[in-house]
């Protein structure tokens, strides 16, 4: 329910996105392709005709929950690189 709340809530602050990155949601979520819609007035009858689309295919691995850490950092031997970016 808080997950729920959260989402209807800040719906237009951009919050979503680094919920669903601190949540481990965003390869459910953001796996998924942009959809976008096409709508056609029709004049003989004067209605309108809806017609689903995907707009572009989305992919979220599994590293980009963590940043890379820069290689200088990495070669000063103190931290380790974040998993799936050696």
């Amino acid at each position: 329910r808080l997950k729920k709340e959260r989402r209807v809530e800040f719906a237009f602050e951009e919050h979503r996105f680094w919920d669903l990155r601190r949540w481990k949601d965003a390869e459910l979520v953001l796996n998924k392709p942009i959809k976008g819609m096409s709508i056609t007035f029709n004049e003989a009858d004067t209605t309108f005709s809806y017609q689903k689309f995907d707009v572009e295919d989305r992919y979220f691995d599994p590293k980009f929950y963590w940043y890379p850490i820069p290689r200088k950092e990495v070669l000063k031997g103190y931290v380790t690189q974040n998993p799936g970016w050696e």
